[in-house]
């Protein structure tokens, strides 16, 4: 070890860190535990369900564990987008100089509220973002339309997780909710409001009338 300091150890010596090592396990499984990943005695350590489901979609164990929070039998469609987008694998998602100013803008345009007072927050851009994709909405600038790409790719596994949870739950109508937002994701629209003949490239409101 080249920087003991870096770690908090005075040394780099075996018994030290084996501590170290021994604390950091430890300290993992309790974190484990808390979030109701896993399940520890005296001998054995096994996966429980929300655990299950982080490794098999690769995801933090806080998000699972905030989902296991939040979802409910009757979650509506607007809780599971806020849930969706508080998921830790958006933390990173940028929030550059001024953009606080775009989302505000963003956010007088889309049809859920957000959070006025945290429009710098990575998660309530993610949310204008997945809004702004259902209602194809014109982005302000070419990072945003990135950013949704971004956006975008992770919420597949991480819809999937939540549909795995209700499923799990045997929640039927907070399952078919997680599904209607998994099919928003995937064709850009409403499923509650919207024609799916808006998803074909040619379609405008003059053909779209024509055939209703």
């Amino acid at each position: 070890m080249v920087n003991p300091a870096y770690y908090g150890l005075e040394n780099a010596e075996v018994e030290m860190l084996n501590s170290y090592l021994s604390r950091l396990v430890q300290t993992t499984f309790e974190d484990l535990e808390d979030s109701g990943c896993i399940k520890m005695d005296e001998e054995n350590v096994e996966p429980l369900v929300l655990g299950t489901i982080a490794s098999q979609y690769y995801l933090s164990y806080m998000t699972v564990s905030m989902f296991g929070s939040n979802i409910g039998p009757d979650t509506s469609l607007e809780m599971f987008l806020h849930i969706l987008s508080g998921a830790s694998e958006y933390d990173e998602l940028p929030v550059r100089h001024n953009e606080e100013n775009y989302n505000e803008a963003l956010s007088g345009r889309v049809r859920y509220m957000v959070d006025k007072n945290a429009l710098d927050d990575p998660h309530v851009k993610a949310n204008l973002l997945f809004q702004a994709h259902f209602s194809q909405l014109e982005l302000p600038i070419s990072d945003y339309v990135t950013d949704l790409k971004s956006v975008l790719d992770q919420s597949i596994r991480i819809i999937q997780a939540m549909i795995d949870i209700c499923a799990n739950s045997g929640w039927l109508s907070a399952s078919v909710t997680c599904m209607h937002l998994m099919q928003m994701v995937m064709q850009g629209l409403w499923f509650d409001k919207d024609s799916s003949l808006q998803m074909l490239s040619c379609m405008n409101e003059d053909l779209l009338q024509f055939f209703q």
